[in-house]
């Protein structure tokens, strides 16, 4: 029940008794962050239930790709999912397991019909808390940090510049086969500007 609502490494930490607020460790990643586009317009046309089908069907699309590549999914965020692939010692392979769950994700809602559903992913790496945050009566297990926040902007900034899958330099830097520079961008939030880029198959 754990897994299921906290995931494998979340739930494993609560388990054995990592409850306290404030409470976590320093773990270094490969965040991504996937949003759904045109959420608001689609809850306006359809109805509740249809939109509720249609929002579950995009956390499994967006899930299962994570998941089946050892990443964490840690939440459901309104219309986007939060997930880690901790570096474990070798840092290319968790953006490369990242890369390729972003890439399946793309590729998954890209062959979605009537309505066709498109995302926003960003990937960052980067230096992480991850453990306990919240209320006193209601916490959450999540990740926390600059590096998870420039994650979620690089998502955002896949609507400014028409993209679907964008990476931090700091990923680029690790993988830096097939990948396209876009530029360096002011992103909210973030004090410098970000080296920003895609992969050849999102150009194609």
């Amino acid at each position: 029940l754990l897994t299921t609502y906290l995931g494998q490494r979340s739930g494993t930490r609560v388990l054995n008794g990592q409850t306290q607020r404030g409470h976590g460790e320093e773990i270094r990643a490969a965040i991504l962050f996937c949003d759904l586009r045109n959420s608001t317009q689609l809850a306006a046309a359809l109805p509740r239930g249809a939109y509720l089908d249609l929002l579950n069907d995009f956390f499994e699309a967006a899930s299962e790709p994570i998941l089946s590549r050892w990443g964490e999914v840690l939440k459901f965020i309104g219309d986007g999912v939060l997930a880690i692939f901790p570096v474990d010692g070798d840092p290319a392979a968790a953006c490369g397991l990242a890369r390729e769950a972003a890439e399946e994700i793309v590729a998954r809602l890209a062959a979605t019909e009537e309505p066709p559903l498109r995302c926003a992913i960003g990937v960052h790496l980067g230096e992480v808390t991850f453990g306990n945050v919240g209320a006193p009566e209601r916490l959450d297990f999540t990740v926390i940090g600059s590096a998870a926040n420039l994650a979620a902007r690089l998502s955002e900034q896949c609507k400014a510049l028409d993209q679907s899958l964008l990476f931090s330099g700091a990923v680029q830097q690790i993988l830096p086969d097939a990948m396209i520079p876009l530029g360096r961008h002011d992103l909210h939030n973030v004090p410098q500007a970000t080296e920003i880029y895609t992969t050849e198959s999102q150009t194609v």
